[in-house]
């Protein structure tokens, strides 16, 4: 979605947000608000969970599991997290900037070279 509003298509952006909220909207029609709030308490348990979640592919499983090797505090594994969270953030929306700026996914247009 981020690179649709670096490109300002108001049209797909709509589009899209549109669709989130027939999708929200049939989901509260059917079963209402609870998996909404599901979610964001099953959120709240991973992120201050003491346990390794081996089964989860993120930086918090990968730095809990390697902490229990070293004996390091859990909440250094949580600092490291979030800065690895961050820096993959900022690298993604400069990378999007720098990609958007260059026009690196378009087509080049066929022009008559002049000699």
């Amino acid at each position: 979605m981020l690179a649709f509003l670096l490109e300002r298509d108001w049209r797909w952006l709509a589009w899209f947000a549109a669709g989130l909220l027939a999708i929200a909207g049939i989901t509260v029609l059917t079963d209402g608000i609870p998996p909404f709030l599901d979610v964001l308490s099953h959120w709240q348990g991973l992120a201050l969970s003491d346990n390794t979640i081996y089964h989860d592919t993120s930086f918090d499983s990968f730095l809990r599991s390697a902490a229990q090797f070293v004996h390091v505090d859990l909440l250094w594994t949580r600092v490291l997290s979030y800065s690895a969270k961050a820096l993959l953030a900022a690298a993604s929306i400069l990378i999007m900037l720098r990609s958007a700026r260059n026009r690196s996914f378009l087509a080049p247009t066929k022009q008559a070279h002049r000699c």
